[in-house]
């Protein structure tokens, strides 16, 4: 006689099962939705006790022969020789150098940085150095771009040239903070140690070492960023506001074509040199960050 399989181990639902339980089966069999679910409900479980995982407090710091607990309770920075009543930064270098040094010790979090953490030793130089160009890029980037366009092509003769500078003044803060996260993760790799342990200066270092390898995200947002000007531009010329009447640009195109709706071949042409001109900057822009990453020089 043949072995039996039970409906429910061959993935069929049998009819006495409640339609919850059918529903559970079938959803069971969808291997890639099951373990997403389980990997889910592992990061909801983990994210319960964030705190315990991410924080730049420490869980225990044993001091001066004294036991404390950062997390429960918060103790003034003169408590660990500290010179101010203000509650202790756990981050800086003097506290970590008292709490770690000789019998003292202190268990951090696996990751030593909280939601509200301010990291005053990030990007390359980090100190004062990161914090005035980050200070500037908040206030640069609060600016309306598209108004200021605008205000300048009315006060200025417009031209190509001068169209172009304005969008660079504003189209490179798209990715700074890629660039800085670049930065901030390559100064803490292998490499970046050597050559500081061969005497290699700072300059060479970033210019020869770290700012290669952190090209990455801008050349992989530059086909996206060029793609926006591009429309920046043909918004401008379409409202009046672009380049010198007379002069060739898909902007004014798109103005013939809404004052001459009966030809739609000006208006729909122009879509499509529109379409196919971001998609090859697109492409072009995939081929060029292949072509400039450092890990596929050999390859």
């Amino acid at each position: 006689m043949g072995s039996i399989t039970s409906p429910v181990a061959a993935g069929v639902a049998p009819a006495s099962l409640s339609p919850s339980r059918r529903a559970w089966l079938r959803f069971k069999r969808n291997r890639l939705g099951y373990w997403s679910l389980l990997i889910f409900c592992a990061l909801v479980l983990v994210s319960l006790c964030a705190e315990l995982v991410s924080n730049d407090r420490p869980l225990i710091v044993r001091y001066e022969g004294q036991t404390y607990f950062p997390m429960l309770k918060d103790y003034p920075e003169k408590t660990f020789g500290g010179d101010f009543e203000t509650p202790t930064d756990y981050l800086d270098p003097f506290i970590r150098e008292r709490i770690t040094g000789g019998a003292n010790w202190a268990l951090y979090t696996l990751n030593p940085y909280g939601p509200n953490t301010l990291n005053y030793f990030a990007k390359f130089f980090g100190g004062k150095t990161d914090l005035a160009f980050q200070r500037f890029i908040e206030i640069w980037g609060s600016m309306p771009e598209l108004y200021l366009l605008i205000i300048f092509s009315a006060v200025f003769a417009p031209s190509i040239s001068l169209l172009l500078i304005l969008l660079s003044l504003f189209g490179w803060m798209g990715l700074s903070d890629y660039v800085r996260a670049e930065f901030l993760r390559n100064r803490q790799l292998d490499y970046v140690k050597a050559a500081r342990a061969l005497g290699v200066g700072n300059a060479q270092i970033i210019w020869r070492h770290i700012l290669p390898n952190s090209l990455t995200p801008v050349v992989t947002f530059l086909p996206f960023r060029m793609s926006a000007a591009i429309l920046a531009l043909t918004s401008l010329d379409f409202l009046g506001l672009g380049v010198p009447p007379g002069t060739p640009s898909l902007g004014e195109l798109l103005s013939q074509g809404k004052n001459s709706i009966d030809a739609w071949w000006i208006s729909l042409s122009t879509f499509g040199v529109l379409v196919v001109t971001l998609l090859l900057l697109t492409f072009m822009g995939d081929a060029l960050r292949d072509a400039l990453d450092p890990r596929k020089a050999d390859k």
